[in-house]
Formats: C-alpha cells, sequence, structure tokens
C-alpha cells in the first residue's frame, strides 16, 4: 500500500474565508492608487528608441524634453538601445540630432556599434557608425 503524502495534521493558517486581500491583489479604484504595469511604462527617448518610434522622439527632442545624448539611470543612450534592437530609421535620426557615435554605456561600457555588432546587426554599420 502506497504511504500518503498529504499532512496528517489540519493546516494552522485558517479558512479562505477569512484571509484578507493584500495590496498586491487589490484592485485600483482611482488613478491615485493605480500603479502602472510593464506595458503601461512611460514612454520616454530610450523606451521610444528601443522601438524605433521616431516620431516620438522627434517630438521629445523639438520640445526640448529630451536631447540625443541624453542617458538613462544605467549610463546608456538612446543611440545604444536602437542599436541594439535594430532600429535603423531611430539610429539615423539620432545621429542626426548629434548623438554620440563613440558614447561608452552599460555594464560592457560599449559603443552603440559594439552593441549592435554583439547582436549580429552589421545594417547598423551602414548607416554611418
Amino acid at each position: 500500500m502506497a504511504e500518503s503524502i498529504l499532512p496528517t495534521t489540519a493546516s494552522q493558517k485558517g479558512s479562505p474565508a477569512q484571509a484578507e486581500l493584500s495590496n498586491v491583489n487589490a484592485i485600483p479604484v482611482g488613478p491615485e492608487t493605480h500603479q502602472k504595469t510593464p506595458i503601461e511604462e512611460e514612454l520616454n527617448l530610450f523606451v521610444a528608441a528601443q522601438r524605433g518610434d521616431v516620431d516620438f522622439m522627434r517630438q521629445l527632442i523639438e520640445s526640448g524634453k529630451a536631447t540625443a545624448t541624453d542617458r538613462d539611470p544605467q549610463n546608456i543612450t538612446a543611440l545604444h538601445w536602437a542599436a541594439i534592437n535594430a532600429q535603423m530609421a531611430a539610429c539615423r535620426y539620432l545621429l542626426d540630432q548629434g548623438a554620440e557615435v563613440d558614447a561608452r554605456g552599460g555594464d560592457l561600457v560599449a559603443t552603440p556599434m559594439q552593441w549592435a555588432a554583439r547582436c549580429a546587426y552589421f545594417n547598423g554599420l551602414r548607416i554611418g557608425f
């Protein structure tokens, strides 16, 4: 006869009906309690560069809210993000706006061209890196 792997004593946690909802499971009731999900992350120059959203990058740069040489908290430029994601139009736009082609950033302290080459996006080499 097989041995039972179920516990022989009752749980001390109480019944599910007695459990309180934690904040993690709570449903937001208004904008002041809403926490952004990864899908709703704030669109900024770096996210726009990753996605190749040249129109939004242009809006940010022309309005003075961002520059082509800005760096994120990890010391990475928008050109890095565009290069590693093979966003060639975004790379071209950032370079035209004065992005630093030899800017070093990230954990590897590498240039955007090195990021592109690391991911085998050699077409990036043709746009003027």
